[in-house]
């Protein structure tokens, strides 16, 4: 397992709506793009699982908008669909490329509400695997679940929960907030060899953001996250537990 690794991709894509206006002068959105992205660990050897160079593509549909009213809160709904293509075109075991491909079915909604100086953001959504009897781990809708956890499925559901508070806000430099967060979700098709059989996921987390005055579309967030199915198997003091299960993750943008 990978304690700490890397991850650098790029992606060009394309979207244009549709014609059609469902409500209140909303439109279906269409938008298609490519991608490649690697793991890396920076003068280390990572695990053979994600050292490979993955080339996607993905296809999808999206409805309704959030808006920030002035602040630095969203509101709104917003709703999409999309199928996504993954290729590993330098795995190591030279697998068949029929094999080594892999097809994603996936969708959510999402909810915000703008409370000054709160903010909720709340999201609901499915991803499904439809190749060659798939499976993969679940980490990516879930702030704190490690892949090293041992979480795998070929399908899940799952609801994001953040509610946010302004905590430093100069309008000359940047506004800083944070708040917890729960994420929820149920698997299936769980592989036998996965050392966690508990179909019911959670997670605990903390989110912090920070927006430079100069634009509100840079957003620097640090998350800490406990899985909490990692925290209830395992075995030791309560320090222990909580040191092992937890994940840490810094980078741009909001976690959705």
């Amino acid at each position: 397992d990978d304690v700490f690794y890397m991850s650098t991709g790029a992606s060009l894509g394309t979207s244009f709506q549709l014609p059609w206006n469902i409500y209140d002068g909303n439109h279906i959105n269409y938008s298609l793009s490519t991608s490649i992205d690697r793991d890396y660990i920076p003068l280390g050897i990572i695990s053979d699982a994600r050292d490979e160079l993955n080339l996607g593509f993905s296809h999808g549909f999206s409805l309704g908008r959030s808006s920030w009213d002035g602040n630095n809160y969203r509101d709104g709904l917003t709703s999409s669909i999309s199928n996504g293509w993954s290729l590993p075109i330098d795995s190591n075991d030279n697998a068949d490329l029929k094999e080594a491909l892999s097809s994603t079915l996936s969708g959510n909604i999402a909810f915000h509400k703008d409370m000054y100086p709160l903010g909720y953001s709340g999201r609901v959504g499915f991803n499904q695997y439809l190749l060659n009897d798939d499976t993969g781990d679940i980490q990516g809708p879930f702030r704190g679940i490690l892949s090293s956890n041992g979480l795998n499925a070929s399908g899940y559901v799952y609801m994001n929960n953040a509610l946010y508070i302004t905590v430093w806000n100069n309008d000359k430099i940047w506004e800083i907030m944070g708040g917890p967060c729960l994420d929820l979700g149920y698997r299936w098709g769980i592989p036998s060899g996965d050392e966690l059989q508990e179909p019911i996921i959670w997670s605990l987390a903390v989110d912090g953001l920070c927006y430079p005055a100069f634009a509100k579309s840079f957003q620097a967030r640090i998350t800490i996250g406990l899985s909490g199915n990692g925290f209830m198997a395992s075995e030791g003091d309560t320090l222990t537990r909580v040191k092992g299960n937890l994940e840490m993750f810094f980078g741009l943008g909001k976690f959705f």
